[in-house]
């Protein structure tokens, strides 16, 4: 009954997206940049999961990219290996409820999509919420589907391997340590522009300073040096705000993957019921471009534009070669190939 509403729901909303804004240019932009790349899509019918993900992961641009950009090792790049590195300090085990009982389901799932667990382990958390959620681990990354979300889900196979897809492509493509290196380059590049300004603004006190004892005047040094704090604490939020949550064209790509692997499944519509019938009903009606995380209604009509436009490609280029050829990041941690 709940896929029922959800997908008529679905089929009433879409007609009205073309009243809304035309978010086409995005839509091409984001599949130039984070769809699957051509190897993967030109797969046989005979390939098995495994040789999706070698072609997927292995020759991904934009995380190839990443680790050709790592490699230069400069303040940014070395803040971003140490806050990964204390990440893997946190045992994840210790904060979540484990059921035993799931284990030999999740090695079968895991095993029917392809995944190396030799870099990753599944569990299921005991937790009635329905949601799912990746982790940076000692041995890769861990990935955790709650038992909820088994349940909304309604124990569709199909539907808990798009979710468990969506997460891997979190883990697998270092999300974390993209964020974290993005964060990192905006704080050097904030520290610099707001250093300019610090500058600009003692010089500005300089030359007040020097005009007050010229003409008398009483200079105000507090003034300035509410202008120096500012800047520094402007500097701060806007690094900091969105630190610990995956940006919003990770979440889409992640999605994309998802849908990607379940069409090389057979499945085109498993990860749009999965991705109906965990959100919340209030999130179909909304979408607000401010906001960092992209709505439901939004990623829906995202992978709608995908599925309806094979067209559109992968544009990305890999900087160099020699990273595609051995697939491991800086920090020792093994990329899938």
């Amino acid at each position: 009954m709940k896929l029922k509403f959800t997908i008529s729901l679905l089929a009433f909303i879409l007609p009205f997206l073309g009243m809304a804004k035309d978010n086409t240019k995005e839509f091409v932009k984001l599949i130039q940049k984070y769809d699957i790349p051509e190897e993967a899509r030109n797969l046989s019918s005979t390939a098995t999961c495994k040789e999706f993900w070698q072609k997927t992961i292995g020759h991904n641009p934009e995380l190839l990219n990443l680790l050709h950009d790592l490699k230069k090792n400069r303040s940014a790049e070395k803040e971003a290996g140490y806050a990964i590195n204390r990440m893997k300090l946190i045992d994840y085990r210790l904060d979540v409820d484990i059921i035993p009982s799931f284990a030999g389901y999740c090695d079968t799932l895991a095993l029917d999509m392809g995944l190396p667990t030799e870099y990753f382990d599944l569990n299921i958390i005991d937790d009635i919420t329905p949601n799912a959620f990746t982790v940076q681990t000692k041995k890769g990354f861990a990935i955790c589907l709650h038992i909820g979300l088994l349940e909304r889900l309604d124990y569709d196979y199909g539907r808990i391997m798009a979710v468990t897809a969506h997460e891997f492509a979190h883990g697998i493509l270092q999300h974390h340590l993209r964020e974290e290196y993005r964060v990192a380059k905006e704080r050097r590049k904030n520290k610099i522009l707001g250093g300019i300004a610090a500058g600009m603004t003692a010089l500005a006190a300089g030359a007040d300073a020097y005009a007050s004892g010229v003409t008398g005047e009483k200079y105000d040094s507090e003034k300035y040096s509410k202008q120096i704090e500012k800047i520094a604490n402007d500097v701060n939020i806007s690094t900091l705000k969105y630190r610990y949550r995956y940006g919003r064209e990770q979440e889409l790509e992640a999605d994309l993957i998802a849908q990607r692997f379940m069409q090389f499944l057979g499945y085109d519509n498993k990860y749009l019921e999965a991705l109906q019938l965990i959100t919340n009903s209030e999130d179909y009606f909304w979408f607000d471009e401010d906001s960092d995380h992209p709505s439901t209604i939004y990623r829906l009509e995202f992978l709608d534009f995908v599925n309806k436009n094979p067209q559109y490609t992968n544009q990305q280029k890999i900087k160099t070669s020699k990273v595609a050829e051995k697939p491991k990041d800086k920090f020792g941690d093994p990329i899938y190939d």
